[in-house]
């Protein structure tokens, strides 16, 4: 991406790891979402993730602001996981006319309290909030500004939450983790994934890292500027391949915004 590009400003005057993530996946979709600020049905999995990070952010204002600093029970909660997704589903269905389904939604649904459900006993008692949605700009010195939200400081860690089904171990911190790292440099990091599990069948991932490796912190920020360029120069194709993707897989061309 040349220098000699007219660059424009930012969509929104910032960078996120949402919208570098959009684009790297395909920069058409991040013109139809952040250019022309359409958005399209959701697919289940989001709104599974979604009520995910919700029920855990519910689960830690309580603990923190309570004498006790004790969870909810694993009944209560589960029932605000559920309340959450029910309350998600039915503003999708308002806003786009459903969700978007590619496994059995019952069957997702089960699986991921499975794994919630051993979450809860096993690895959230020992987690003590301090801090919860801390927003955060990291100003560049090529005048880029990077927002940052951080979901969750455990005393002297930040720890990141992921749902799905990937049991890939990580040798590195994720691009997310390492541009909190930037925000709170003297914090170490941990990523919890909670994998959707079948009933009594054990599987949850914990990985901790002390600090961000710097050749690992400069290929982020290098890639996050090379993307920003990308965007600021108005580089706009379809990128049908990008991990295994395809167009018939994205929203876009369901609502025919896109012939790709």
């Amino acid at each position: 991406m040349g220098d000699m590009l007219e660059l424009k400003p930012l969509p929104k005057g910032y960078i996120s790891v949402s919208q570098a993530n959009c684009y790297r996946t395909c920069p058409e979709r991040y013109y139809q979402r952040y250019i022309k600020g359409i958005k399209v049905k959701p697919g289940f999995a989001m709104v599974i993730g979604s009520s995910v990070h919700e029920a855990l952010e519910t689960n830690f204002v309580i603990k923190k602001d309570s004498e006790s600093h004790e969870d909810l029970s694993q009944g209560e909660f589960i029932d605000c996981f559920e309340t959450k997704l029910t309350a998600n589903v039915n503003q999708s269905k308002e806003q786009f006319g459903g969700v978007e389904h590619k496994d059995d939604p019952g069957k997702v649904k089960d699986t991921m309290i499975n794994s919630l459900q051993i979450y809860h006993r096993e690895l959230l008692p020992e987690l003590l909030p301090t801090e919860i949605e801390q927003s955060y700009d990291i100003k560049l010195d090529n005048n880029l500004t990077i927002l940052v939200r951080i979901d969750f400081i455990d005393n002297e860690k930040i720890v990141d939450h992921k749902t799905g089904k990937s049991k890939e171990k990580l040798t590195q911190p994720t691009v997310q983790l390492v541009i909190y790292n930037l925000a709170r440099p003297e914090l170490k990091l941990r990523m919890d994934r909670l994998v959707r599990v079948d009933k009594d069948k054990k599987f949850h991932q914990t990985f901790t890292w002390d600090s961000t490796p710097k050749e690992v912190t400069d290929k982020a920020l290098n890639d996050l500027i090379d993307i920003t360029k990308g965007i600021r120069a108005g580089i706009r194709y379809k990128n049908p391949g990008f991990r295994s993707m395809n167009c018939n897989m994205c929203g876009f061309k369901e609502i025919n915004l896109c012939s790709g």
